[in-house]
């Protein structure tokens, strides 16, 4: 008589798990949907209706505007997936823009001069950029005081071994740079030893 079996019409199979996922990260999709699908692995989540339903439940309004055509019509197999490849296709920021944040906007703010060099790492994405200039960049946007802190002990940060490409030795510079970033005015500096640096005691002027 031509019935539908009940197992063909019944939609998505969703299991029942009590998981809160963070607001969706639209400044790095890619990174947010590696901490979402860590939840998903602690609990056991593998349905793919159920991934699905709790990233729906995630977006923010703006957001969930880019995709309303997968929301209000979601494909009939691997919707979480294909929503999955369609934020990041659509909410990443293009690489000009990527690029262009990394060459003039990047500031260094509240966060350590390390911090500030691993944002600029994500920004230049596959992208290759001269050693120098990427050095030039970084120590452009710290304190004149640790500038003239790193400038002064030069000889002491360019070690084997820890270079990024040439003589850059990004990463030493800022292991000694978070040691020194936004001292108390007008007090010594704590010296940071560790196994790749040892500078001898300053006193900078706060009003450099």
């Amino acid at each position: 008589m031509g019935c539908v079996s009940a197992s063909a019409a019944a939609p998505p199979a969703i299991s029942s798990v009590s998981l809160k996922l963070p607001p969706y990260w639209p400044n790095d999709p890619t990174l947010w949907f590696t901490q979402v699908e860590a939840q998903f692995t602690t609990r056991h989540i593998t349905v793919d209706a159920t991934k699905y339903a709790y990233l729906v439940g995630s977006l923010q309004p703006e957001i969930a505007k880019e995709v309303c055509d997968l929301l209000l019509h979601p494909p009939q197999d691997n919707r979480y997936v294909q929503l999955k490849k369609a934020l990041i296709k659509r909410t990443s920021d293009s690489d000009q823009k990527r690029l262009r944040q990394l060459l003039t906007a990047e500031e260094l703010g509240d966060r350590k001069p390390s911090q500030l060099y691993r944002r600029m790492l994500q920004l230049l994405g596959d992208r290759t950029l001269e050693p120098t200039i990427m050095k030039q960049l970084l120590l452009s946007r710290l304190p004149a005081n640790v500038q003239l802190i790193l400038a002064s002990a030069k000889d002491q940060l360019d070690m084997p071994g820890l270079n990024i490409g040439g003589n850059c030795h990004l990463p030493n510079i800022c292991a000694t740079a978070d040691c020194f970033f936004r001292p108390p005015r007008g007090t010594a500096l704590t010296i940071c030893h560790n196994s790749h640096t040892s500078i001898a005691d300053s006193t900078i002027d706060p009003t450099i």
